[in-house]
């Protein structure tokens, strides 16, 4: 979750939104891929741009044997005290700034989350060339990035997490490729939500709200059974998109991912 969402709920709340739930799950799959040993392989991971940490700390659950490094821009003082508090005794570290990741941890990073990251940056291209070249990165370093999909839905939900674009596949690989990286996956995810963005954009224009009414996901508020209801069908929805995907066929997304090295 974007800091910018998180005050809204306790950090220590288990009430997440299902597309938090089920993108997590997309997530790790993505990272088995890449690693299909990854429960057994002590690898360091780096998430730029962790957010609330909801992810990097439900990853660390699931790859005991792997050492994680989270970042965020936007941590206080008061968060990162919280945050060493509650993983105290656990590979996972957070930072403010890769250069506070950099003079306490410099080694080898194998792989690079980039999750929800780039399109909050005004020059993502230079941002990506500029991480190509940091510390701990060689040709071995993968990159896993997941981006909003399709500039036909940005909306003021964009506009409060401060999103400067949204990405169709094309258009990331495009810009990954401009900044030096190989390709090697890329696709969508949540094909079942556009129907559901394209009638929240329709609204938007009809019926416009003040921008600050935003609320974002962090307003979440658990209806518990139908919560998981909705998480299972968007991770099936993700498995379908995948496996259709084995045949030349790609289904559109609410988001798109790639996976790349340098």
């Amino acid at each position: 979750m974007d800091l910018k969402e998180a005050p809204k709920i306790p950090l220590n709340s288990a009430q997440r939104h299902p597309w938090e739930l089920a993108r997590l799950e997309v997530i790790y799959n993505l990272l088995k891929k890449i690693c299909p040993n990854a429960e057994q392989s002590s690898m360091h991971i780096l998430d730029i741009g962790c957010g609330d940490t909801f992810v990097v700390d439900n990853l660390s659950r699931r790859l005991p044997f792997a050492k994680f490094s989270a970042v965020d821009s936007e941590f206080t003082d008061t968060d990162i005290s919280r945050f060493r508090e509650r993983y105290k005794g656990r590979p996972l570290d957070v930072y403010r700034s890769l250069d506070c990741l950099w003079r306490t941890t410099p080694e080898q990073i194998d792989i690079i989350l980039l999750l929800d990251v780039i399109e909050h940056v005004k020059d993502d291209c230079g941002f990506l060339k500029k991480l190509r070249t940091m510390p701990g990165v060689s040709d071995g370093t993968v990159f896993l990035l997941t981006v909003p999909a399709f500039q036909s839905l940005f909306s003021k939900h964009d506009v409060y997490l401060k999103h400067h674009r949204r990405y169709n596949k094309i258009q990331l690989i495009n810009t990954l490729i401009d900044a030096g990286f190989h390709l090697q996956k890329s696709g969508y995810f949540f094909s079942s939500l556009l129907l559901v963005r394209v009638f929240e954009k329709a609204a938007e224009v009809t019926s416009p709200h003040n921008i600050q009414n935003e609320k974002g996901i962090g307003a979440w508020r658990s209806r518990y059974m139908l919560d998981d209801f909705i998480k299972h069908c968007l991770i099936i929805d993700y498995k379908v998109a995948r496996w259709v995907s084995n045949y030349g066929l790609n289904m559109p997304g609410l988001s798109a991912y790639a996976i790349c090295i340098t």
